[in-house]
């Protein structure tokens, strides 16, 4: 959350339909400095422990909200899908975060009243991040030459590691969304991806030096990280309390 604050605004120019058209007499992309502004702001809350538990469903809410005002385009719904599923699988990872802080916060007052329903969202974490895998590793197969290019030359087989990856993706997604294979699905999620970090994005991005592969490398770890979350969290069935 750190690192997306700071990119939006290191490249707040190139920031557009993050929200509503700002007024056209203002000039620049303000609203790519408040979006960076508040993912920043909720990523330090949530490192230094500072209301973190409160920080992340608030950071979890924003990002679903976002997802659902800007990524849903119904009319070129298909094309925005991965898109989606990317800003669902965020904010469904707060939720993840905020699971791992205690409900009564140490500060005064503990977690807002109002925000209290919210928790309800935590138990369904990985229902959040099964989409992003399963949509993601179908792309492998449907994009498949694409693919073929971004796997680093020195790894052999390109072909093979594509088709390889996009099923390993849709089983894991299939198998977060099942309850008795979701925290071993998780863990080797977990796993693949943050390899994938350091062997393909983190590459990528040093080369490229551009938002798109930075944007990659930190989604990459957030997902990762979601995943370990989850597969070291015992599972437990949404209740009235949340």
């Amino acid at each position: 959350m750190i690192a997306f604050g700071a990119l939006f605004f290191l490249f707040a120019g190139n920031v557009s339909d993050l929200a509503p058209a700002w007024p056209p007499w203002i000039p620049g992309q303000p609203w790519a400095y408040v979006a960076g502004a508040v993912l920043a702001a909720g990523g330090l809350a949530i490192l230094l422990g500072i209301r973190a538990r409160t920080a992340a469903i608030l950071l979890g809410s924003i990002i679903l909200l976002w997802d659902l005002f800007r990524d849903v385009d119904w009319i070129r719904f298909l094309s925005t899908t991965l898109d989606i599923a990317k800003a669902l699988a965020l904010g469904g990872g707060a939720f993840v975060v905020a699971g791992t802080f205690p409900r009564e916060e140490r500060s005064a007052g503990g977690v807002s009243p109002a925000l209290r329903p919210l928790d309800r969202l935590i138990p369904l974490g990985r229902f959040f991040l099964a989409p992003q895998m399963i949509i993601a590793g179908s792309e492998h197969f449907i994009y498949a030459k694409f693919v073929f290019d971004l796997v680093p030359s020195w790894i052999p087989w390109h072909p093979f590691w594509t088709y390889f990856t996009g099923a390993a993706l849709v089983a894991g997604g299939v198998g977060l969304l099942l309850r008795k294979t979701a925290r071993l699905a998780a863990a080797l999620l977990g796993a693949a991806i943050f390899i994938w970090v350091l062997v393909l994005h983190l590459p990528r991005a040093f080369a490229y030096a551009n938002a798109n592969e930075w944007t990659s490398v930190f989604q990459a770890l957030a997902m990762s990280g979601t995943a370990f979350i989850l597969a070291a969290t015992p599972l437990r069935k949404p209740t009235r309390e949340g």
